[in-house]
This record gives C-alpha cells, structure tokens and sequence, in this order.
C-alpha cells in the first residue's frame, strides 16, 4: 500500500509541474516514473469491481473508444477513458494516477481502455478486462512491430492468458483476426459490416455471418449516419450516430 501512495504522489506531483511549467499535457511522464515505484500499479488502481473495456488494433481505436464512451454516458453510467490517446503503460498509468485519490480510490462504472497493439500484450492483463474489442491487424500500421502474423501471434498468447468470464469482441469482416481467437477461452461474439469483408494475407473470407452486423443506410451527411444492426437474422432498431 505505502508503495502504491507514494507513486500516485509521484505521479501527481509530476503532472502538477508539467502543466505549471508547460512541459508537456502530464499524458506520459507521471506513469512514466509511478512505474517505476510500483511496477504493478495498473493491476492497483483500475477498479475491477467496475467494467473494463479494452481496444486495439491497427486502426480505429479512438473512434471506438469515443462511440462506446458516449453511448454508455448516455445511459447515465460514469465512464472514464484514456481520452489523451497515450495508449502505452505509462499513458494508461498516468491517467489513473491524475484521477485517483491518494489512496488509490477511482469513482466509475465503466472504464474504456484503448490500447496500443504492443503494449496490448503486456497492459490487458494487468487491466483484467471484462470485454476486449480486437477492430483489426493492417500492415500498412505495423511496420514498427514486424510483420502481420507476429502481432497475430503475440496477441493470440495474450488472449489465451485472460480469464473465461472475459468477453471477446471481434471484427469477422478482418479474416486475419480469426487466429488471434484460438486460444481464448472465453465468449466471443463475432461483429461485421455488411458489404466491408477483407482478405487477410493467405486467407480467404470467412462464409460465417456474423452474431452482429451493421448496415449503413445512409451517410449523405457530416452530421450524422443512421446504421441498421441485424442480430442472428433479425433487425433491431435504427440507430444514428452523430
């Protein structure tokens, strides 16, 4: 406990002088060195009595992250997320650490997580997730990582390091992304895009429909889209997205 104190008073101390002196927004710094305190401090200060939402992949992620947060917001939940986009450890640290009372307390219902695809290996089991939303695995974004089927592989490892209460999410229309699912031992609910499969490298596309998938309807707007979701054959509301 007193190891987990003094990192948060590190940590805040840290973001306090970066914005007094204008160094920088405190999005990395004060995980940076909190860290190093306590190595475990993630494990410490995400609230797993809460739900954990975790994304990665390649490209989307924001996005995603941001369309969860609001449709959760708009149910009255409290939901915090790394909005600063410093989705390395020491990002996700420095934003627990900025909103955690000294002791170590968060206030949240849902806590959404976007993650970098490599740290992804390393920050999802610490963060114990109720859900992990895999989107996809492009090459054109993994050029710093090696090759597609590294990224597959190590992901694959992680995924069969998390609990069989978690629940995967991932994107069917990316082929490349089965592989990752094979050693999960969770649920795994399979999403889509009507019209939008791709063939990863070496793949073909999947014949399966997905459990969920989205139809654009219309889009003619910058303002606003309206998407229809089939489930299991049947359609569900219409839902516009602004």
């Amino acid at each position: 406990m007193l190891k987990t104190v003094l990192a948060i008073l590190l940590g805040k101390s840290i973001f306090t002088l970066s914005r007094i002196l204008k160094l920088g927004g405190g999005y990395a710094a004060p995980g940076l060195y909190s860290l190093k305190v306590e190595p475990d401090l993630i494990t410490k200060l995400v609230d797993h009595q809460s739900k954990n939402i975790v994304i990665t992949g390649t490209n989307g992620k924001t996005t995603t992250a941001k369309l969860i947060s609001h449709f959760l917001k708009s149910s009255d939940n409290k939901v915090i997320r790394n909005s600063s986009g410093s989705n390395l450890e020491r990002g996700i640290a420095s934003y627990l650490v900025s909103h955690a009372s000294l002791i170590g307390n968060l206030d949240y219902d849902f806590g959404v997580w976007e993650l970098d695809e490599f740290a992804f290996n390393s920050v999802a089991p610490k963060i114990k997730p109720d859900v992990v939303i895999l989107l996809n695995a492009f090459r054109d974004q993994l050029d710093r990582y090696g090759e597609v089927d590294n990224v597959i592989q190590k992901w694959k490892q992680t995924l069969g390091k998390l609990s069989d209460k978690t629940i995967l999410i991932i994107n069917q229309d990316d082929s490349t992304l089965d592989k990752a699912a094979e050693s999960f031992k969770g649920r795994i609910i399979r999403i889509g895009l009507k019209g939008s499969q791709i063939v990863g490298e070496g793949q073909t596309k999947t014949t399966e429909k997905p459990d969920y998938q989205a139809e654009i309807l219309n889009s003619s707007t910058l303002e606003e889209t309206m998407v229809q979701i089939g489930f299991n054959g049947a359609h569900l509301d219409l839902l516009k997205i602004p």
